[in-house]
């Protein structure tokens, strides 16, 4: 059996492993970030944060744990290949993942990335303050510790003043004492990073938000929802009924004419195409919200269990149905007007919005159908959010959309495919014969800028490019 001593002396030791290892680990924070731009060190970071984090936690990382940290370093490759804000913006969405994972394997996606971020921003004055509460009051005297550090120190710069005037040579020696050693900046650039390890180190949930989560299911209870007269139910029902069914017709018009519209959109002008495509998104979004809005209203609780609601919930279906159509037709639209004019960022964001319309009307669907509660439907689309986020990320789009562009696309536009990240640099280069002499004088340029500002990189700095063999 341990005593007590015993257990106090390995618990110290503990915290002092710990506390070597964050300091080390700021150590090299600093020496991949300080000054430095994004690129090998932002992987070798993930690397090592990953490694800190392992060894600091105290916890044991289950199968779920591995698969969430292979995520995040894997987040981080693409950096060597294309640095751009979404690619940071999804290694960071994979670090609270990893680190809400760690705190509460079994949460919810949406609590375990509160999680993490809660941590990421609070561990460190949690645990201080923690510590604070904790101590004995005899202890904890704010008062005496501000003299002990205050008054010394007044006096000591009070004194050097004074000895200053009182001597030229003390002066002089003051006045050429050479501090530049010390770098200031550095120092606090080092203390950030400790912070962001130890944040990490020691992972904290919100723990109302999390009980609540682990505690609620997915599926609809009666017997937990508030009894309903039965005559607000009819009513409600009623009502559901006749608004569903007039918006299925509308619906149905609609898309007839949408149908309609398609044989001859090949003769709208390029700024008409434009404004109908555009429209039409701005259009799909507002209604597609809508339409889930008024279904789940309507089916948010005892109306799902009315014995005569299967002509509603068959209304219901080809409402969503009709609005999967809708999806069809404007993805349709897009590509056409893609295929035009070539990609964009926007005009991939579209894409994006419509595979989230779509799976959120599936899972929509499946609530009416199954009985679920607006917390599946929160958990599902959140989850389809965040894997079509990371996924999108690992794609090289500035070097897609310039191909594309260039080989596909009917008409090219140079000056955006210029705006874009210098990624598609090389490729511009090589196809620079396509445009005209005044274009070609812009790429190499931009080319010329770009590969010096490659050759003079640091290690930190170093990507895919460094390892290219410019063509003069």
């Amino acid at each position: 059996m341990f005593n007590h001593f015993e257990i106090q002396s390995t618990f110290k030791n503990l915290i002092m492993k710990k506390q070597f290892i964050l300091i080390g680990a700021a150590l090299l924070f600093s020496l991949l970030f300080y000054r430095q731009e994004i690129g090998l060190n932002f992987v070798l970071f993930t690397l090592l944060n990953c490694l800190v984090t392992y060894s600091t936690t105290g916890k044991t990382w289950n199968r779920q744990t591995w698969i969430a940290a292979s995520l995040y370093v894997l987040s981080a490759l693409p950096v060597l290949f294309y640095a751009n804000k979404i690619v940071i913006l999804s290694n960071v969405s994979c670090l609270f993942y990893f680190l809400g994972k760690i705190n509460e394997a079994k949460a919810s996606l949406f609590v375990q990335l509160l999680n993490g971020l809660y941590t990421s921003l609070t561990s460190y004055f949690h645990h201080q303050y923690t510590r604070y509460l904790h101590r004995p009051t005899a202890a904890v005297n704010v008062i005496h510790l501000t003299k002990l550090i205050g008054i010394p120190l007044a006096f000591l710069i009070i004194f050097i003043f004074l000895y200053q005037a009182a001597s030229p040579d003390f002066s002089t020696f003051i006045q050429q004492l050479d501090l530049s050693f010390f770098n200031f900046q550095w120092a606090i650039f080092t203390c950030i990073g400790y912070v962001v390890l130890f944040n990490c180190s020691d992972p904290i949930a919100i723990a109302s938000i999390t009980s609540l989560d682990l505690r609620r299911g997915n599926n609809l209870i009666q017997q937990d929802l508030k009894p309903q007269p039965l005559i607000e139910l009819k009513r409600e029902h009623q009502l559901a009924t006749v608004l569903i069914t007039l918006l299925n017709l509308l619906i149905l018009f609609f898309i007839s004419i949408l149908v309609k519209g398609l044989f001859s959109s090949s003769t709208l002008s390029p700024s008409d195409l434009s404004k109908s495509v555009h429209e039409g998104v701005y259009a799909l979004i507002a209604s597609i919200l809508l339409a889930i809005g008024i279904i789940l209203y309507f089916f948010r609780g005892n109306l799902n269990f009315y014995q005569k609601n299967k002509v509603l919930k068959k209304l219901t279906l080809v409402w969503i149905l009709l609005n999967v159509v809708l999806i069809l037709i404007t993805s349709f639209k897009n590509a056409h007007y893609i295929h035009i004019h070539g990609l964009t960022y926007k005009r991939l964001g579209v894409y994006a919005y419509l595979i989230l319309a779509f799976f959120g009307l599936l899972f929509t669907l499946i609530k009416v159908v199954a009985k679920k509660n607006l917390w599946y439907l929160t958990r599902r689309n959140l989850n389809l959010a965040f894997i079509l986020f990371i996924s999108s990320s690992l794609v090289p789009w500035d070097s897609v959309i310039t191909r594309y562009n260039i080989t596909v696309a009917q008409q090219t536009d140079l000056a955006y495919l210029l705006e874009l990240s210098p990624n598609n640099i090389f490729y511009l280069k090589q196809h620079q014969d396509q445009f005209p002499p005044q274009a070609q004088v812009k790429i190499k340029d931009i080319y010329n800028r770009y590969t010096k500002k490659v050759a003079t990189k640091n290690w930190q700095e170093y990507t895919f490019h460094n390892l290219k063999r410019y063509q003069k």
